[in-house]
């Protein structure tokens, strides 16, 4: 005795049986004479029994199945697809470039922003309609140099001796000593120069300036590129200044902490050009060295010579100079807050992935231990 032959939307697993059995719901079955269900995946489910058929979810909707195993019947709903990725039957679900694209435990597809450059759309799109959604599941790719995204959160990890830079993430094994040379003179000439623009009057406008460049850095130009990047000098941060290059091997918390660091060690060229400049001083008043830029002359070497504000022959004592760093010093500490604080901030901005916390800025630090998320302080989820 053969098989029963069922009709499709049934099913029978014993031969020479007499009852056909209807598909449950979340199953369906489209031949003659099957003996097991299928079950509906992704994008398509079936609330009803004994269907041939699954039924699709509207476009710009999926559906979420309650199910527990793989014999519960499939209860569950159409669910609106999450701003940063489309939904259709056609094309299963595909995320936007900079998005992050999850599903939590219940299956619920989530959306994050990723950092510009961090994610994109897969090239072989991974899910499709016929694909089921399982919870953990990730829909968007790392760019280069990144590991995958199932094992990278946000994108925000590079790869082994692969180094954050200005959104990328670049080769990066061992200090560059030149550059880093560089690094350090143009911090300590800089640090000269606003010396000698605050001895001048009526210096407020290029104050206004500096702030002005600060609060560009601080709100416009966070991932704006190589050019933007350089306005990291009015932050007195000479490192980040240059991120676009590998100046040093540094994780991603020892070049966030740079914005308190760097404006630490300006200040502490500050006063080792104080320090030299005493030195100057006393030499030239006790006729141990003769100094050709301690005399302001009518000519020639002028400019230079304020720029260093060198000339010592025309105070008695150390005292006026000694003033003159002091307005320095306070007028930095004006200037160089702005670094400080937007480290800090980046402390307070989190974003939320699964059950833990990253840093906005920077997702590669979790909030433990560095990232702090208080309760008045509302996170980020976006």
């Amino acid at each position: 005795m053969g098989r029963l032959q069922c009709p499709a939307g049934t099913y029978s697993t014993e031969v020479g049986g007499t009852k056909c059995i209807s598909c449950p719901p979340g199953r369906y079955n489209s031949e003659v004479g099957a003996t097991v269900c299928q079950a509906c995946k992704g994008l398509e489910y079936q609330d009803l029994g004994g269907q041939t058929k699954c039924r699709a979810c509207p476009s710009g909707q999926y559906w979420i199945s309650d199910q527990t195993t793989e014999f519960d019947e499939a209860d569950g709903y159409c669910a609106e697809c999450p701003l940063g990725a489309t939904c259709s039957p056609l094309g299963g679900i595909v995320p936007y470039p900079n998005y992050f694209i999850f599903t939590d435990d219940d299956r619920v597809v989530q959306a994050r922003i990723c950092l510009p450059g961090f994610c994109e759309t897969c090239a072989n799109q991974s899910y499709s309609k016929s694909d089921e959604i399982v919870p953990g599941q990730v829909f968007s790719c790392c760019t280069v140099n990144r590991p995958d995204a199932e094992a990278n959160p946000l994108c925000g990890r590079c790869d082994s001796e692969y180094y954050l830079a200005d959104g990328e993430c670049i080769y990066c094994t061992e200090t560059d000593k030149g550059l880093a040379t560089v690094v350090v003179l143009l911090t300590w000439l800089y640090i000269t120069v606003f010396h000698s623009t605050t001895q001048i009057p009526n210096s407020s406008d290029t104050r206004i300036f500096l702030n002005l460049m600060q609060f560009i850095f601080l709100f416009l130009v966070l991932r704006a590129g190589n050019l933007a990047s350089w306005v990291a000098l009015f932050n007195f941060n000479f490192f980040n200044a240059s991120s676009s290059s590998c100046v040093a091997p540094l994780t991603d918390m020892q070049r966030l902490s740079t914005g308190i660091v760097a404006p630490l060690v300006s200040f502490g060229f500050l006063i080792l050009n104080c320090l030299i400049h005493r030195g100057i001083w006393m030499c030239y008043k006790r006729g141990n060295c003769r100094c050709a830029l301690c005399e302001k002359p009518e000519r020639g070497a002028s400019f230079l010579i304020d720029l260093f504000s060198l000339p010592v022959a025309e105070y008695p004592t150390f005292t006026p100079i000694y003033h003159q760093y002091q307005r320095t010093a306070l007028a930095f500490l004006c200037s160089s807050y702005m670094s400080v604080v937007q480290t800090l901030l980046t402390f307070f901005s989190c974003t939320k992935y699964r059950d833990e916390e990253y840093m906005t800025a920077y997702p590669s630090i979790s909030v433990c231990p560095y990232c702090v998320c208080v309760s008045h302080i509302r996170c980020s989820t976006n």
